[in-house]
C-alpha cells in the first residue's frame, strides 16, 4: 500500500538558501519534488495574481517549446509545466495536490519551495497547513545584513536587461529599503514578523526553523532529514549559487546593519544566540 504523503513547504527566507533545499531534496531518495522550483500557488490566489502568473509561465513555456532540441531535463520541465499551467489557472488544492504528487511513486514526501510563502497571511498558512494532514514547514534564516544584501543585488541584476546600472540600482534599493520604502524587499527577512505568524498557526512540531550559515554552508542537514522524517542523506552542494558582484562599501554596510539590529535581536532574544558569522557581521558593521 502507498504511504500517505507528507507535504513539506519550504518557505523562504529569500535568499537563504531555499534553492539548495530544493536540489537536496529533489536528489534525496525518500522525496519526489517537481522539476519547477518556485509554484508561488498560495501567494497568487492571496494577492489575486493569477493572469500575470499564467502569462508568465505559458511564456516560458513557449520559449521551451520553441527550443530546437532538448535535453531530457528540459523534456522534463516542459512536461511539468505543461501539467503545471492548468492547476495555476484553476487554483484548485486538489489539483495543486495531484500536481505535487504525481510520479511520486513510493517516495512519501512531497514539496514546495516558494520563499515568497513567507510574507503571507495567517489566513493563507492555515490553508496550506490543511492540503494534506501531515504538513511541515522549514524556513531558514541568513545573516540579516548579508541576506538583504544578496537580494537587493538580485534585484539589481534583474534591472541590468533594461540597461540599468547594477551599481546605481543597488544603492539606490538600499536607500529605498532603509527608508522603509520596499516592503516587499525587507518583510523577506522580517524574522520576527514572518516567525511570529508561523508560530501562530504551525505546530511548534511541524516547523523548522535553522541558519542558513549552519545547513548550507556546512552541509549539516541530519536535523533537517530528522523533522521530515527521512534518513539522512550525503548532502553534495556545498555553495549556494552566488549572484552578480557588486562590493558593500562601508557607509552602505553601517546603515544596513543599523536598520537591520532589531532582527539581530530578536533572534539573538529568540534562540539564545547567533550564528559566529552573523555576529561577525554585527562587529564589522558597528
Amino acid at each position: 500500500m502507498m504511504e500517505a504523503v507528507r507535504l513539506v513547504y519550504c518557505i523562504g527566507a529569500t535568499k537563504a538558501g531555499t534553492g539548495w533545499v530544493y536540489q537536496y531534496l529533489r536528489a534525496h531518495p525518500e522525496c519526489h519534488l517537481r522539476t519547477l522550483k518556485e509554484l508561488h500557488f498560495f501567494d497568487t490566489l492571496e494577492f489575486g495574481l493569477t493572469g500575470s502568473r499564467v502569462r508568465k509561465l505559458r511564456g516560458n513555456m513557449e520559449k521551451l517549446q520553441a527550443s530546437p532540441e532538448l535535453d531530457p531535463t528540459s523534456r522534463r520541465k516542459l512536461r511539468d509545466f505543461q501539467d503545471w499551467v492548468p492547476v495555476a489557472e484553476s487554483g484548485d488544492m486538489a489539483a495543486y495536490l495531484g500536481y505535487l504528487s504525481a510520479g511520486r511513486g513510493e517516495k512519501h514526501v512531497v514539496g514546495d519551495v516558494t520563499p515568497a510563502y513567507a510574507l503571507l497571511s495567517v489566513e493563507s498558512l492555515k490553508k496550506m497547513l490543511a492540503v494534506v494532514p501531515d504538513s511541515r514547514f522549514v524556513f531558514l534564516m541568513r545573516d540579516p545584513v548579508a541576506r538583504l544584501w544578496s537580494h537587493i543585488r538580485m534585484l539589481a541584476k534583474r534591472a541590468m536587461s533594461a540597461g540599468a546600472v547594477a551599481e546605481q540600482v543597488a544603492a539606490d534599493l538600499l536607500t529605498r529599503a532603509v527608508s522603509g520604502q520596499e516592503p516587499r524587499l525587507t518583510g523577506s527577512g522580517a524574522y520576527d514578523a514572518i516567525l511570529s505568524r508561523l508560530k501562530s498557526v504551525v505546530p511548534a512540531g511541524k516547523l523548522y526553523v535553522d541558519f542558513f550559515e549552519e545547513v548550507v554552508l556546512t552541509s549539516s542537514v541530519d536535523r533537517l532529514c530528522a523533522f521530515l522524517g527521512i534518513a539522512p542523506h550525503p548532502a553534495r552542494l556545498r555553495q549556494p549559487h552566488k549572484g552578480i558582484a557588486i562590493p558593500l562599501r562601508d557607509d552602505q554596510r553601517a546603515r544596513l546593519r543599523d536598520y537591520l539590529v532589531p532582527q539581530y535581536d530578536y533572534v539573538r532574544s529568540e534562540f539564545g544566540r547567533l550564528p559566529a558569522a552573523w555576529e561577525a557581521s554585527l562587529a564589522k558593521g558597528a
